[in-house]
């Protein structure tokens, strides 16, 4: 579900057959990356568009998109590996065990934090890997192998340095590490420890807590110093904090352990309610994960012109209609390059009734997702 930021309600639903464990937007363009529990990964425009679906039949846990190029890495059952818009993939990271909980890509050079699970095999205990935009690994940081075994469940990572924040679930622990030793620069204690998430306007980090029946939120500057702490969070999980880059305010997703108390709050940076939304209100079903992207930018006109005459082929109509309709096109094209948006949602609209009329059938949207899209988009706009 897509949620408008400044009232917080539903504008977009993609419904999924599977179950979702991992959801993350490309910043570049807008482009939603989704994982599913039993191999499933899909990549929808900002539009809402289908653009990949592949079934690699290994589960799923963590999807990241990378901020450099646009590709998506895709970890679990089948390890970790950088897959392409179009779903090809470009890079594996062979070291790699079985990602889980969480990923993090670095915007300043692609590379790649991710919670390994620990290897049963020979013992090796549960890490944070770090690789490189092509999957080599550049380093790894290991969380305590002995029982209880521990693990971490969050990684953010400062876009200003490259250190990245992870935590330990069962020894209530929070680290700081370099991005080139590996090595905690800082540690502190904390209660249960669930989300991390790094401002990355001054580095500072927001963190959940549980403790008993209570839990709540901290924040704090990059050298660890606690500036507030807000005790109204029962169960924020791991990837349940997302921070807005345009004005560093934060989006929280409290699920209350599926009580009725479960809801989606936007604070600003010194912790003030700005909404809130019952979770009840977005969907019954109980959510888990939350991401900051941007709105869906208006498509390139131009795209229309090619995607029309698949459309044509689709529906088996005369090439020669293709050519009458292709003024509609045109003229929409002409029209936004003049500053007139309205006269383009009219062109676009109107060669979509043409086509309706003329193959005797309403257009579905599996018929021509993307020209569809572009006309309906330019039309809401309005």
């Amino acid at each position: 579900m897509r949620l408008d930021s400044a009232t917080g309600t539903v504008v977009q639903r993609i419904p999924q057959d599977d179950q979702i464990e991992s959801i993350d937007v490309d910043p570049i363009s807008g482009d939603l990356c989704v994982g599913l529990l039993y191999g499933g990964f899909r990549r929808y425009s900002a539009t809402g568009v289908l653009r990949t679906d592949i079934q690699t039949g290994d589960n799923i846990y963590v999807v990241g998109a990378d901020p450099t190029t646009s590709d998506c890495w895709v970890g679990g059952g089948g390890g970790l590996v950088r897959l392409a818009p179009d779903g090809v993939e470009v890079a594996e990271a062979m070291e790699a065990r079985e990602p889980h909980f969480d990923i993090a890509v670095d915007p300043r050079d692609g590379s790649v934090w991710a919670l390994d699970l620990p290897n049963r095999t020979n013992r090796d205990p549960a890490r944070v890997l770090h690789v490189d935009a092509e999957g080599i690994t550049l380093g790894s940081f290991s969380f305590q192998p002995d029982p209880p075994a521990s693990f971490g469940i969050a990684v953010s990572i400062d876009p200003r340095n490259g250190t990245a924040w992870t935590n330990d679930l069962f020894r209530n622990w929070i680290f700081k590490l370099d991005p080139v030793t590996h090595l905690p620069l800082l540690s502190f204690p904390i209660s249960r420890p669930g989300a991390v998430a790094v401002d990355p306007a001054d580095g500072s980090l927001w963190t959940s807590w549980r403790f008993s029946d209570s839990g709540g939120l901290d924040k704090y500057d990059e050298d660890g110093t606690l500036l507030f702490s807000i005790a109204d969070y029962l169960n924020v999980g791991s990837r349940g904090i997302a921070i807005d880059p345009d004005d560093s305010s934060v989006w929280v997703l409290d699920d209350q352990r599926g009580g009725p108390g479960a809801r989606i709050d936007h604070l600003d940076a010194s912790g003030n309610l700005l909404l809130s939304v019952p979770a009840s209100a977005i969907s019954p079903w109980e959510s888990r994960f939350i991401r900051v992207g941007p709105a869906p930018a208006l498509p390139p006109l131009e795209a229309a012109g090619p995607l029309f005459y698949d459309l044509i082929d689709a529906l088996g109509l005369p090439g020669a209609l293709a050519n009458a309709l292709l003024g509609h096109v045109d003229g929409a094209v002409r029209q936004a390059e003049r500053g007139n948006p309205a006269g383009a949602a009219g062109a676009l609209g109107s060669l979509i009734l043409q086509l309706e009329a003329q193959s005797g059938k309403k257009i579905a949207s599996g018929d021509a997702d993307e020209l569809i899209s572009i006309a309906r988009a330019y039309i809401d706009g309005m």
